[in-house]
Parts: C-alpha cells; sequence; structure tokens
C-alpha cells in the first residue's frame, strides 16, 4: 500500500507544453541560434524578441527569459529582471553574454536572483540548452503546490482505474453522441482528474491526510491562519460547519441582522442559539451597510440579554463573556467592508469566538489598504482576546471553481482555555457536511488559490486590480463632470456615478500632505490606493447616506464597483422627478452580453477581479 503522504512528481511533468522561454536575443548569430535550435529540441517553444520592452504581468507563462546583457543592453537587462521580481515571479533569469568581455560585464544587479550566465564559447550552446531547461523544470515543480502537483503526477501516470466515478475518464461520454459533445467541450484533462478516493495516493480529504492536509496548511500560512479546512459546497457550508462545531441550544449568539441565510440556518435552526441581533444600516439607494455604531456597546448588548423573551437565566447578562459565538458579515454585498480592530475593541471581550463571514472579501489579507481590516492579519492577539474564524468564498473575487470555500480558525492564542475549539471537534462538524466522494479538481482549485496568492504575488495582484477599479470610476467621474456641464437639462445633465466620495480630506497621511475637500477623481491613484481614507465613510459626509456610523468604522471595497442611477438625491435621500432604473440599465447591458453582479433599484454592481 502506498503510504498516505505528499506525492512528489515522480512522472515528468510536461512543462514543455506549459511554459515557453522567452529569447531577447540576436537570433543572426550563429552559436545563439544553436543555443535556441538545442531549446527547441527539447519541445519547448522558444519565443525570440528584440525588445527589452514587455509586460511582464501578462508573462505567467513563461518559464525562463534568456536576455543579451552585452553593451548597452545590460540596463535594459537589469529593468526587465526588475519588473519580473517586482511582479512576486521567481522566473530564471539568464544573461547571454560575450565570453570575451566577461571581465566588463556586471551582475545584473540582484545577485542570487539570476539563474546564470550564458557565456557562448566557454561551453557548447548544448550544454547551456540543457542548463535553461533545467531551470525551468525546477521552476515548473515550485509551482506545484501540495494537492494540485499530486494531482498532475497521478494523472501522468495513466492509472487504470476500476472504482468511481462511473464516467472512467471521460469513456462512457464518448460512447453516446451527446455525451461526446459534452466530453469535448470540457476536455478529457477535466474527467481524467476527477478521481475515487479509493486510491489513497492523494491522502484523504475528510480526514485530512497526505496531500490534502499538506494543501491546507500550506494554505494556513499563506492566508495567516492556524488552520485551514477547504470546503466543497461554498461558504453556505462554511457558515453552518463553524456554527454547528461552536455552538449548542441555548448557547448565546451576536447577530448580525445582514448575516447570510446559511448562518440563520447553521446558528438559530441547527444549533437552536439565541441570538441578539445588531440592527443595520441601509442608504436611500437600498444598499447594505454596516451595522449601527451604538448597538456594539456593551451596556446596550448586556440589557439586550436582560430582557430578552428566551433567555430564562435573570443573571445571564452579567456573565462576563455572554456570547459564545458573534456572527459578523465582514465585507457587504453591496462593498462595505469592518474595520475588524475597532470592532473587536468593543465586543472581543464578550465574545468567546467571533466568525467573519468574509464570503465577498478574502483577498483583504494580501493588500495592505487593507491594514485592519483583516481577521488573519491581525498582530497582538492575547488571551483575553476572542478566538476567530473566517469563512470566504473563493469562487467568488478568488481563484477558485464555484462552491470552492474555506474556512480559516485562528485561536492558537486560546489555546487550553476552557472556550478552546480543538480540531477532532470542529472536524465532527466539517464531516456532516462533506461529501464521501468530493470533486478534486475543485479541491485542487482551492490549492492553487493559495499559491497565486502566496509572498509577493498576491499584493502585487490586488494592487492592479485596485488600481484599475480607480482608473475606471476617475474615467466615470470624468464623464459625470462633462455632463454635469455641458447639458442643458436634468435628463443631459447625468452619467453613472461611482460610489465613492465626492471630496476627500485626508490629515495625517503617510501616503500624502493633508488635504481639505479635494474631489476624489483629482487625487493621485498611487495615494487612493493606500490610503483609507479615500474609501472612509466619514459619518458626517452626505454621499454615502449612511447613518449612525463612527470614524474609521467602515470603508468601501474597492473592488466592488459600484454605479449609482439617477433618481435619488444623494444627500437628502429624496427622490428625484427624473430618475433611470438600474435594471434597465442592466437589462440593456445583458442584451449586449455584458453581465453585471446585480442591480437594486438605483444601484448596479461590478465585481472586480
Amino acid at each position: 500500500m502506498i503510504p498516505r503522504d505528499v506525492r512528489a512528481p515522480t512522472i515528468p511533468v510536461p512543462f514543455h507544453k506549459l511554459l515557453k522561454v522567452v529569447a531577447i536575443v540576436d537570433a543572426a548569430d550563429a552559436q545563439t541560434k544553436q543555443l535556441i535550435d538545442h531549446i527547441a529540441a527539447q519541445n519547448f517553444e522558444v519565443e525570440i524578441s528584440h525588445s527589452f520592452e514587455r509586460d511582464v504581468s501578462e508573462d505567467a507563462a513563461v518559464g525562463a527569459y534568456i536576455a543579451l546583457v552585452d553593451g548597452d543592453r545590460l540596463e535594459k537587462a537589469r529593468n526587465l529582471a526588475r519588473s519580473v521580481r517586482a511582479n512576486g515571479f521567481h522566473t530564471p533569469l539568464w544573461g547571454l553574454a560575450d565570453s570575451h568581455r566577461i571581465s566588463d560585464l556586471a551582475v545584473l544587479g540582484l545577485t542570487g536572483e539570476v539563474s546564470g550566465y550564458i557565456y557562448l564559447g566557454q561551453q557548447t550552446p548544448a550544454f547551456y540548452a540543457k542548463q535553461v531547461v533545467a531551470s525551468v523544470v525546477k521552476y515548473g515543480l515550485s509551482l506545484l503546490p501540495p494537492f494540485f502537483g499530486g494531482l498532475m503526477a497521478y494523472d501522468g501516470e495513466a492509472n487504470i482505474a476500476f472504482d468511481c466515478p462511473g464516467h472512467q475518464g471521460g469513456q462512457f461520454y464518448r460512447k453516446s453522441p451527446a455525451g461526446q459533445l459534452f466530453f469535448k467541450h470540457f476536455g478529457e484533462t477535466i474527467f481524467r482528474n476527477d478521481l475515487c478516493n479509493a486510491d489513497v495516493d492523494l491522502g484523504d480529504l475528510l480526514i485530512h491526510e497526505g496531500a490534502a492536509v499538506e494543501a491546507q496548511k500550506y494554505a494556513a500560512r499563506v492566508f495567516g491562519a492556524d488552520k485551514t479546512y477547504f470546503v466543497l459546497n461554498g461558504t453556505s457550508t462554511s457558515n453552518k460547519v463553524v456554527a454547528n462545531a461552536v455552538l449548542r441550544r441555548g448557547d448565546l449568539v451576536l447577530f448580525d441582522r445582514n448575516n447570510h441565510k446559511s448562518l440563520h440556518q447553521g446558528a438559530l435552526v441547527q444549533a437552536g442559539a439565541i441570538p441578539i441581533f445588531l440592527p443595520t444600516a441601509r442608504n436611500p439607494f437600498g444598499m447594505i451597510g454596516a451595522v449601527d455604531w451604538d448597538a456594539w456597546d456593551e451596556g446596550y448588548l448586556r440589557e439586550q440579554i436582560r430582557k430578552h423573551p428566551l433567555v430564562t437565566d435573570p443573571e445571564r447578562f452579567t456573565a462576563a463573556r455572554p456570547f459564545r459565538l458573534a456572527c459578523i458579515q465582514l465585507a457587504t454585498y453591496d462593498g462595505t467592508v469592518y474595520n475588524v480592530r475597532k470592532v473587536l475593541e468593543k465586543i472581543g471581550h464578550l465574545c468567546d469566538y467571533v466568525l467573519w463571514d468574509e464570503a465577498w472579501i478574502g483577498y483583504n489579507a494580501f493588500h495592505p489598504l487593507f491594514e485592519g481590516h483583516s481577521p488573519m492579519r491581525l498582530e497582538e492577539l492575547g488571551p483575553e482576546m476572542p478566538g476567530l474564524f473566517s469563512t470566504q468564498s473563493v469562487h467568488k473575487q478568488g481563484a477558485g471553481f464555484s462552491q470552492a470555500s474555506q474556512i480559516h480558525k485562528r485561536d492558537e492564542h486560546i489555546k487550553g482555555q476552557k472556550r478552546f475549539i480543538e480540531h477532532k471537534r470542529f472536524n465532527e462538524s466539517f464531516l456532516m457536511s462533506a461529501s464521501t466522494s468530493p470533486f478534486y479538481p475543485l479541491f485542487a482549485s482551492l490549492d492553487v488559490n493559495a499559491k497565486v496568492h502566496e509572498g509577493k504575488a498576491g499584493e502585487v495582484l490586488w494592487d492592479r486590480c485596485i488600481e484599475l477599479g480607480i482608473e475606471v470610476r476617475k474615467k466615470f467621474r470624468e464623464f459625470c463632470n462633462y455632463y454635469a456641464d455641458t447639458g442643458r437639462c436634468d435628463e443631459d445633465k447625468w452619467f453613472f456615478d461611482p460610489f465613492v466620495p465626492d471630496v476627500v480630506t485626508i490629515e495625517g497621511s503617510r501616503f500624502t500632505e493633508d488635504l481639505i475637500d479635494i474631489p476624489w477623481e483629482n487625487i493621485p491613484t498611487e495615494v487612493i490606493k493606500r490610503e483609507q481614507q479615500c474609501w472612509s465613510f466619514h459619518p458626517q459626509s452626505k454621499w454615502h447616506g449612511y447613518a449612525g456610523y463612527d470614524e474609521g468604522y467602515a470603508m468601501v471595497d474597492p473592488n466592488k464597483l459600484a454605479l449609482l442611477t439617477p433618481g435619488i438625491d444623494r444627500k437628502t435621500g429624496e427622490y428625484l422627478d427624473f430618475g433611470v432604473p438600474a435594471t434597465v440599465v442592466a437589462n440593456y447591458l445583458r442584451e449586449q452580453r455584458i453581465i453585471s453582479e446585480k442591480c437594486d433599484l438605483n444601484s448596479i454592481l461590478f465585481l472586480m477581479t
């Protein structure tokens, strides 16, 4: 029997089909041409370029760069190397040089960041080609996270299976006219990787062994959790897993009115906990905001317990930690994100655990704009703090197949206390909702999502996304201002207005000098994508329409592009005589094959990812 440990790929992965070599060289040189021919002879695609100017962010499929570094090309090669590393890529970099001028050759300026130098004439082109190809293979293997790497190796073995699933690698479908269309549409690989857990090569996804548990440990490190559990039937299930692991009948749960129905089902119906509801704000556009700031007040919460008709113990409201769990929607569907630290300062000492439903976010762990807004990135968690859960819908705005979800558990700081929930208990709740026939490609997508976000790469990806969202909003504001200035009547003076501040005041920033009432669109993008004050719901501001907030309590999610249509006065919340229902806009866009995420009466939402 094969041991249930992590399987390094033993069958060669066909990296020649997956990665290419980019050669920025003089292809007319005889020895250089031989080098390229030898690489191509090993079935690798070689892209020959004469320019160092390239968008390396689009070079994810490059397995190695070979760059000519003689003469005036050296500085250009250095800039290319810096660009590659700045994107978080560890792609091999090879410098190609004239062997007669080694003494004149300076390193690219990134000691340890280049794979080596090719001095044509010192070794044969065939030998250098082997070195380049070896670096591509080594790099390719480094890209494979624990489970996906094992899955690729298993696929390469071409095992003959007499177990589930019954489609037998898709061959069942090929015996039917309709089935062969289905098979061809998706391609053979997805069927060959739909495996049965009867073969233990990839570990066990339910009791967490082998490559499966290594993948979850890896994701925990990337996201900042103590433990991570991959869930294959959505965050609706993740929420119920947490609720059933933590709560029992009669426990008190602090409950956000905006919580997803899965938490109503898991915490209130299945577990039988008693809710203390937290009222949430809505603005005149119908958008969902944060919990009313005053509702976090300890005195108010204890009074709600004291007078609750289902609480039979008259002294329950005096307990040091009356709440077994708090369930909070960290990011609302409409793009309101809580300052986690600020909320925990109000209720942390009242709760054993806090569940942050991050179904609509998750990237908050990877960009400095979200400082203080990610429970997995909070510093200085002491034994007096609550344990933390985050449930994330990776499939919503992350890199996961639909229904890909994960639970992050961060509670080592309370280990040894009576309220601590150990793995064995938590996993029983996990098993109640898990299938014994998991879809391996779905599990692998969660594994790869962690790899995609590892190190600097995660920040770079989301920085680029946030920047795009800012530039799009600025362009919308440009049109808004243009039509407001040139329109002859209300029907001509409008355009879709992004849901961000009209003007911004910034004080004490690390990124800019103090600014007073500057139009949002006039602030440099480099400042907007780093300064939370550009996204904050200031209590006195009229643009957002929410009441009952505190300074620094919540911010706009920059990756939720919400546009407002005319019909409501943003300053007063009153209906106007003229308006454009967002449903009309959404249906028009759908006719143009452009699909929005959702629309309300006068708002339409697009997801940035």
